[in-house]
């Protein structure tokens, strides 16, 4: 008896081991060509909680979603998706059409060019690539400071050594840069409307004023959180508090 408990727990062990994220996305993926949206959601799911992340899975997670008509939690996919891949082409369309069939609309307040340029640049390279340059940059300045100090040819000398300082901040920079698109990845302290209209607050409580409101979809940035609260800001500068169970972040 206690051999068939082993053999019993043993092949259930590896029935479990063979749900693979590829085997569970292909899986999810059938589900959806199926129109069985909702399996293919609970599917995506299941794969991200098993700490697989990829802007494909949250790409085909939103389009669940949008098949679902779940217009909050598609454009809440979208957003994961192009944090990952910023410049492809089907995200950032699908994106856009889920966007104009959202309820707010607002004028954006426009960011200073060097700000827009730099977060563009910024996002051009995954954080372990940034990583890696600067390693690079970090050996090659090594070797400049090398030539600086065993060479005896004024010249070289001082190419070694003004080769060493540009390309060490260079290696700073873009390991800063890596650290930052870290950040813009991980925690871009933005977070989608889930409630189907909600009121913002003048202040973090129930008998604060009521200012606008917003519905689903909506996407707005995080300041501060108080009790319960989150304190946001709109694309057009309007700020205000609204619970924190009526958003999710990015």
């Amino acid at each position: 008896m206690k051999r068939l408990i082993i053999i019993f727990v043993f092949f259930s062990g590896v029935s479990l081991m063979a749900q693979t994220p590829d085997s569970l996305f292909s899986k999810a993926n059938r589900y959806f060509q199926k129109g069985n949206f909702e399996e293919a959601i609970h599917t995506y799911l299941e794969i991200d909680s098993l700490g697989y992340h990829s802007a494909d899975l949250y790409y085909n997670t939103g389009n669940a979603y949008f098949r679902s008509n779940k217009l909050g939690k598609a454009r809440l996919w979208y957003e994961r998706a192009a944090l990952l891949k910023p410049n492809d082409a089907d995200i950032r369309n699908n994106l856009a059409y889920t966007e104009s069939l959202l309820t707010d609309r607002f004028d954006d307040v426009p960011h200073i060019f060097f700000v827009r340029w730099y977060n563009n640049l910024v996002s051009t390279l995954a954080p372990g690539t940034w990583t890696l340059i600067s390693l690079v940059f970090f050996f090659v300045s090594v070797a400049g400071f090398m030539i600086y100090i065993f060479t005896r040819k004024v010249r070289f000398r001082r190419l070694g050594f003004y080769t060493g300082v540009v390309v060490f901040m260079a290696s700073m920079a873009t390991l800063f840069f890596g650290f930052q698109r870290d950040r813009q990845i991980n925690k871009p302290g933005t977070a989608i409307i889930m409630s189907p209209s909600q009121t913002v607050k003048s202040a973090p409580r129930q008998s604060g004023k009521d200012l606008f409101v917003l519905h689903e979809g909506t996407k707005v940035r995080m300041d501060n959180v108080l009790n319960g609260w989150d304190e946001i800001t709109i694309s057009d500068g309007r700020k205000g508090w609204i619970p924190s169970s009526s958003l999710e972040e990015i």
